[in-house]
């Protein structure tokens, strides 16, 4: 092979700029760093949550639970979906989907039963209705 056939095969095979993790100032992938928005979403309303369900744990543990493990499954299908392909991958999406709305649900649980002021759910229902939104657009 020559150097031009070497060139196209490394162009081929390189990444766009911008694309995959973000680089930290030694140069070096950070392995924790993500571009694609959906999964900074999701993890954004992890953060979002924790305090919540630190709160709810006190009242109500089982529902307190229940979000925790919808948020985290939420994240995680994210997660999963990113290197599979094809039908395998809508699937995970869609997964991921029902994890964002159990944990929405779990919100409105919340309030209803009392446990939770509806100004402090706010910002994270927020969230998980942008990341549904996402999800949606990335099963269709």
């Amino acid at each position: 092979m020559n150097v031009v056939g070497f060139i196209r095969v490394v162009l081929v095979m390189a990444p766009a700029p911008g694309v995959g993790m973000t680089k930290r100032s030694t140069g070096r992938r950070d392995p924790l760093a993500t571009n694609f928005r959906t999964l900074q979403r999701a993890l954004n309303a992890v953060r979002l949550g924790q305090p919540l369900v630190t709160r709810l744990r006190a009242r109500n543990k089982e529902l307190a639970t229940q979000l925790d493990r919808a948020l985290t499954r939420c994240t995680l299908a994210i997660g999963e979906g990113m290197r599979r392909e094809g039908g395998n991958k809508t699937l995970r999406y869609r997964q991921a989907r029902g994890e964002a709305h159990e944990a929405l649900v779990a919100l409105m649980t919340a309030e209803a039963a009392g446990v939770a002021k509806r100004e402090d759910l706010l910002e994270l229902a927020h969230e998980l209705d942008l990341l549904i939104g996402c999800l949606v657009r990335l099963t269709r």
